[in-house]
């Protein structure tokens, strides 16, 4: 049962039923590389100048962890019926989704010492993972 909200109203002993969410899109139609390539676009978006500050920590210790955190409300308002896809996907599936982002970082972080102005006084951060925050409600 709902209220006229369409929330979930509890029941006798204080449980809210919930409905089983449904993924509208088929993760399978796009291949782990294309995901892994609009995840790229993303994070050269909206999370160039984050990667760049880990790139040039001091501290190049292999057991140094990163977190960067991505908002899946902004990744799913992105670049149209695109970034709406790749949320969609990271909340359905966000143990695989969490994982090409990782991977994207990766190659971000690879471009940028590649051709960034300061790359002299960059290290590769292998233990860098994205952290999804702000859930859309």
């Amino acid at each position: 049962p709902v209220n006229e909200n369409g929330d979930a109203l509890p029941d006798s002993a204080g449980r809210c039923a919930t409905a089983s969410m449904e993924c509208i899109f088929a993760a399978e139609q796009i291949l782990p590389p294309q995901y892994v390539e609009m995840m790229i676009a993303y994070l050269e978006e909206h999370h160039l100048e984050q990667i760049v500050e880990i790139l040039m920590e001091l501290d190049c210790a292999t057991s140094k962890h990163y977190g960067l955190p991505v908002s899946a409300s902004n990744v799913i308002t992105w670049n149209g019926p695109k970034g709406a896809w790749l949320g969609t996907m990271l909340i359905h599936q966000p143990m695989v989704f969490v994982r090409y982002f990782d991977d994207a970082i990766r190659v971000v972080q690879k471009s940028l010492l590649g051709k960034h102005d300061e790359r002299h006084f960059m290290a590769f951060k292998a233990s860098v993972h994205t952290r999804i925050c702000r859930l859309p409600y």
